[in-house]
């Protein structure tokens, strides 16, 4: 079985979705049905990012993405990362 990554960039996903089909075709084989929805996801592009999901499922949860104070999630601006958004949260003033 030749892998999709061993392949030249401009063929490997047209390698991939052949290897999807082939798994998928296997229906009586569970770790190839595993493997096929596995490839189906990593054709699908990248994932989002860890805040992004984290809102997500908040939101489906219906749980306030806000903290307890009130005050701004320093979280929500889509320039942040969680690292990011810990550093702004360190290095702000202290509340009067």
């Amino acid at each position: 079985m030749r892998r999709g990554c061993a392949s030249p960039p401009d063929q490997q996903r047209t390698v991939l979705e052949a290897e999807k089909a082939r798994l998928a075709a296997l229906a009586d084989d569970p770790v190839a049905q595993l493997m096929a929805a596995d490839i189906a996801r990593q054709l699908q592009g990248p994932n989002p990012g860890w805040n992004a999901s984290m809102k997500e499922q908040m939101k489906a949860m219906g749980m306030d993405n806000g903290s307890a104070d009130g005050a701004e999630d320093p979280a929500d601006s889509d320039n942040t990362n969680a690292v990011d958004a810990t550093l702004k949260a360190m290095t702000a003033p202290a509340p009067k």
